[in-house]
C-alpha cells in the first residue's frame, strides 16, 4: 500500500467531534478512492460505497423528497447486502459530481448525525451539472495531489530513519553522508521521469520498467483527454485539447507564460472564450488548472532525453512561474469581465 499524506488528515477528521462530511477533492488518478477504501477497512465495520459513475441508477436514492429517513431507507433497499448500522458504517459517495442532488442532500444527512460521510470527485470545480444548493458549513475539504517526493521515496523503500537522518543534517547544517546523497539523487532522477501519479509509481516500484511506466502515463493522459471531450461543450473541446497538448512544449520554452498564439498563429483570448457567455471562460480554466497537475510527468515523457539538471531547473522555475502568472492573469481578466 502506498502511504499518502492525506491519510493522516482523514484519520484526524474521524477523531473530531461534530464531524462534517469530508470532501476529498482532486484530479483523476491521484488515489482518492483507494485511500478512502483502505481507511474504511481499518476504521469501520462496514463501507457503503456509492459510485455514481459506475451505478447511475443510485441517483434515484436522492430523487424526490430529501428526508433523511427516506434516503437511508432507499440505501438499504438498493444495497440489501450491506449492514447499514449507525456509528459503524461509513457512507462513501464517489464521483459525487455526477449527482448534484446528493451534494445538496449532504446537509440533512450530516445534521442527522447517525453516520459518517465522505464525498469524492474529480471535477467538482467544473459546473457541468448545477448543484441546487451547496451544503455550506457542512463539508470539510481536503485536496489530493500526485505523490510528492517524500511519498515517492517511501514507496521505494526509504525508511523513516533515513528521513530522520536527513532532517538532522538539515537542522545541524551537516553534510549528508555520500552514500545517502547519491542514492537520493538517483531516486530524484527516477521521480522526475516517473512523476507522482500513484498508478505510475506503483508500476515503477513493481517493475522498474520505464517502458511500462510511460505506457501508464499515456493511458492517464488519454483519460484526461476523454474528460475534456465529455465535460466541455461544443468548440471548447477542441480549444481545451489544443491547450492541453501544448503544455509540455510551452513549459520547455523560455517564455514562462502560456501563449495562445503558440497553439494557433491567429490565437487570441476572444477566440478561446465561449460564444454564448464570456463567464463560461471559467470552465476553460478550471480544466486548465486540473491538467496542470500532470505536467510533471507529461513534460518528462516529451523531454526524457534532457539532462537531470535541465529538467530540475524547468520544473522548479517554469511550472511554478507559469501557473502563478496564468492564474493571476485570469483573475484580473475575470474581474474586468465582471465590471464590464
Amino acid at each position: 500500500m502506498l502511504k499518502r499524506k492525506a491519510t493522516v488528515y482523514i484519520k484526524n477528521w474521524i477523531d473530531t467531534k461534530n464531524k462534517k462530511c469530508l470532501v476529498v477533492q482532486g484530479a483523476r488518478q491521484t488515489g482518492k478512492t483507494y485511500i478512502i477504501e483502505r481507511f474504511a477497512e481499518e476504521n469501520f465495520e462496514e463501507l457503503l460505497e456509492i459510485n455514481f459513475k459506475q451505478m447511475p441508477s443510485a441517483m434515484d436514492i436522492f430523487a424526490g423528497d430529501l428526508t433523511v429517513d427516506n434516503m437511508i431507507m432507499a440505501m438499504r433497499f438498493r444495497f440489501p447486502e450491506k449492514k447499514i448500522v449507525p456509528g459503524k458504517t461509513l457512507i462513501f459517495l464517489d464521483e459525487i459530481q455526477e449527482c448534484p442532488n446528493a451534494r445538496c442532500a449532504i446537509k440533512f444527512l450530516v445534521e442527522d448525525g447517525r453516520f459518517d460521510y465522505i464525498e469524492s470527485g474529480s471535477l467538482l470545480g467544473v459546473k457541468y451539472k448545477e448543484v441546487p444548493s451547496y451544503a455550506v458549513g457542512f463539508e470539510e475539504i481536503v485536496y489530493m495531489y500526485p505523490m510528492n517526493f517524500r511519498e515517492f521515496l517511501g514507496a521505494n523503500g526509504v525508511q523513516e530513519t533515513t528521513f530522520a537522518a536527513l532532517q538532522s543534517c538539515y537542522e545541524k547544517h551537516e553534510k549528508v553522508p555520500q552514500v545517502m546523497h547519491e542514492t537520493l539523487l538517483k531516486l530524484f532522477a527516477a521521480y522526475i521521469v516517473v512523476g507522482g501519479m500513484p498508478d505510475v509509481v506503483q508500476t515503477y516500484v513493481n517493475t522498474h520498467d520505464i517502458g511500462k511506466v510511460i505506457q501508464v502515463q499515456r493511458n492517464i493522459l488519454e483519460l484526461y483527454r476523454q474528460d475534456m471531450a465529455k465535460y466541455a461543450e461544443g468548440s471548447d473541446k477542441i480549444k481545451i485539447k489544443a491547450i492541453f497538448d501544448s503544455i509540455a512544449s510551452q513549459l520547455d520554452d523560455k517564455n514562462r507564460r502560456f501563449v495562445l498564439n503558440h497553439i494557433d498563429e491567429n490565437g487570441r483570448m476572444n477566440r478561446y472564450e465561449s460564444k454564448n457567455n464570456r463567464k463560461n471562460l471559467r470552465l476553460f480554466f478550471d480544466v486548465f488548472e486540473r491538467v496542470i497537475v500532470c505536467a510533471y510527468f507529461y513534460i518528462c515523457i516529451l523531454l526524457r532525453t534532457s539532462s537531470l539538471n535541465r529538467l530540475r531547473s524547468r520544473i522548479v522555475t517554469s511550472v511554478t512561474s507559469m501557473i502563478i502568472a496564468q492564474v493571476r492573469t485570469m483573475a484580473d481578466q475575470e474581474r474586468a469581465i465582471g465590471t464590464a
